[in-house]
């Protein structure tokens, strides 16, 4: 055939042959060169748009999942340098199930916290609800006696609506620092993120953890909320070293406002060293010895409900958590500085490059099936581990996800650059295509062989014009239907089409598609002869017969003059007189042989025409009208 100036070749999706020992790299890249570019150039196309789509949050969810694969990858952590006060489902009982809870049992957990030495005591209970006198009283009194300085140590949660009675006293809240609990849920019912500072209309607030740290570090409300609102919006609170306790604060921490910050889950449940609240209100009776060597001394200690009718539960990466753990898993990222940090897009961007351009080589090389599953085997194996290695030391954040997105969408690339219209598409970036590059090799091929059985008489009695015009539109229809099912033309003369499927580059299913080309060639015609009859010409009728089996596949033509890609062999003539067996039988329908027939098995169903000895080549052949065709 001529060489294809579009650079339309048959679809690949499997059969890439490796280089051999009897291709020297120069002639390796050349017959290779065309599709490694292609698959390049699609590649860097599809990181693009995955990077896109990361930024534009299309791909959040998914992100995210992997996020959480990383935290729940950690060995489990047992932290004692954040304790937990837990009014859990025995002291609720205890209680009679009263809510709001006694204020009168907090006030006397409060005081034993303080009398065990803590440093600072985050309660996560709202008090916006008044009770009793006397007991508001009392937790009123437990608060401002734990002070320094006149600022009470313990931080409560900011309300819409202020508390009432004594719990509401302008001298309390003025000593009283105070931090919202409220963390905004993902699409899917996970808590993953939490605002350090937002803005209210009461001006700025913090986040209940940062409020703790702050008050811990000596600050008051007035001081945090004019630290968080300068201009560096910078303040410095307390650091935690895992294994030497709390330090001064060393660099200022920066603080966004209003945005939402990835929580660096420690872990699951039971994470933080938690105490049940009945073994520490009996310590705030003031008979009541505490050891000075004790778990709270010089810590934070967090006062939560942890019993289930307090409905203070939320799904995080690490499973359902009580609200006082996820404020632990915030202070403790504060105090560690261990912020998720992303890496960025370009870093993203120029990972998602080099693995494309890897698995551009290997889809080249191999298989597009072996190749897709290489790339994504490699890109967990490797990039999952190393991904978690950079995450746990560093705390950065390198999504794995994102070059796996690419190199699976690269691998369904493959597909659209077999189809010829894409193809087209993509010589426009990577040139014309190199006919130099395809090299003589044996192969199984479909041949399918088309010819008009009366246009060589008919054409006796028609005008040379009407000839040309109907041999020309027929030769472009069944161009057109052959290259557009994956097909390569072979030769066209006259009134005879070869079209071979399967080569020059190997397609898996080439017997399907040459079976399906015929039945859409058939359609062709039968569309050309109503045209015809409207015009006043000839109809014409067509025979086809197809054939699957192995030819030798060949550039002839030297470099000086015009060269083409033959297809050489019996199974060339095999089909050829399969063709001419319609005239025979008196049918202008398509003819397969057993070779095509059990490729395409039941996809088609057939009307057995009986075995014929083939002569000059010996063997019989058995052959098979096409009946229908499954969709």
């Amino acid at each position: 055939m001529a060489g294809d100036e579009n650079g339309g070749l048959p679809v690949t999706t499997e059969g890439h042959l490796s280089l051999s020992p009897r291709l020297t790299a120069a002639e390796w890249w050349r017959a290779k060169r065309r599709r490694l570019l292609e698959l390049w150039t699609v590649g860097i196309a599809v990181s693009v748009g995955v990077t896109a789509a990361s930024a534009l949050g299309y791909l959040d969810a998914a992100q995210a999942r992997s996020l959480d694969l990383f935290m729940q990858l950690r060995e489990p952590a047992r932290i004692s340098d954040i304790v937990i006060i837990a009014v859990d489902e025995a002291a609720f009982a205890a209680l009679g199930h009263r809510q709001p809870l006694s204020r009168d049992y907090l006030a006397k957990v409060i005081r034993g916290v303080q009398r065990s030495g803590a440093a600072v005591i985050g309660l996560d209970i709202e008090l916006s609800t008044a009770t009793s006198a006397a007991e508001d009283t009392a937790l009123a009194t437990a608060i401002s006696e734990f002070e320094d300085r006149g600022l009470s140590r313990v931080v409560t949660v900011a309300t819409e609506q202020s508390p009432s009675g004594p719990l509401g006293r302008p001298e309390l809240q003025g000593a009283v620092v105070r931090g919202l609990v409220e963390m905004p849920e993902d699409s899917d019912g996970v808590i993953r993120r939490t605002n350090l500072v937002i803005r209210r209309d009461v001006g700025l607030e913090p986040s209940f953890g940062l409020a703790v740290l702050a008050r811990m570090g000596g600050l008051d409300q007035d001081g945090l909320q004019r630290a968080v609102g300068g201009r560096r919006q910078a303040l410095r609170v307390p650091i935690l070293r895992p294994g030497s306790g709390w330090q001064s604060s060393g660099d200022p921490l920066a603080v966004q406002l209003e945005t939402l910050q990835r929580i660096n889950f420690v872990g699951p449940a039971a994470t933080f060293l938690t105490l049940p609240s009945a073994t520490v209100a009996p310590l705030g009776e003031g008979a009541a010895q505490v050891p000075a060597d004790n778990p709270l001394r010089g810590r934070i200690v967090l006062i939560g409900a942890t019993f289930e009718d307090s409905r203070d539960f939320y799904t995080t990466p690490h499973g359902k958590l009580s609200g006082v753990e996820i404020h632990a898993n915030v202070i403790y990222m504060i105090a560690t500085r261990s912020f998720i940090q992303p890496m960025g897009w370009m870093l993203g961007f120029g990972l998602q490059v080099f693995l494309v351009l890897i698995a551009g080589l290997l889809l080249t090389v191999l298989s597009p099936l072996a190749g897709t599953v290489i790339c994504l085997a490699g890109a967990v194996v490797i990039g999952l581990p190393a991904s978690y290695l950079i995450f746990e030391r560093g705390h950065y954040w390198l999504d794995f996800m994102l070059p796996v997105f690419a190199t699976r969408i690269l691998g369904w690339g493959v597909d659209l650059l077999d189809r010829p219209h894409f193809r087209k598409v993509i010589a426009r970036y990577v040139g014309a295509q190199d006919s130099e590059g395809v090299a003589s090799e044996r192969r199984e091929v479909s041949i399918v062989v088309a010819g008009l059985p009366d246009f060589a008489a008919l054409s006796e009695k028609m005008a040379p014009d009407d000839v040309a015009i109907q041999l020309g539109e027929y030769g472009t229809a069944m161009s057109d239907v052959i290259v557009s099912h994956g097909g390569v033309i072979d030769r066209a003369a006259g009134d005879v089409v070869v079209a071979v499927f399967g080569a020059p580059r190997a397609h898996v299913h080439h017997p399907v598609l040459a079976v399906r080309a015929a039945a859409a060639m058939h359609e062709a015609l039968r569309v050309l002869n109503e045209r015809w009859a409207a015009a006043g010409l000839l109809q014409l009728r067509m025979r086809i017969g197809i054939h699957t089996g192995c030819v030798v596949t060949a550039r002839v033509g030297d470099g000086s003059a015009a060269f083409r890609y033959a297809i050489v062999g019996l199974d060339v003539e095999v089909a050829l007189r399969v063709q001419a067996l319609a005239r025979d039988l008196d049918t202008t329908a398509t003819l397969v042989t057993e070779t095509t027939r059990v490729a395409v098995g039941d996809r088609m169903v057939v009307r057995d025409q009986g075995g014929f000895a083939m002569k000059q080549l010996g063997d019989e052949v058995r052959v098979y009208e096409l009946v229908s065709l499954q969709a």
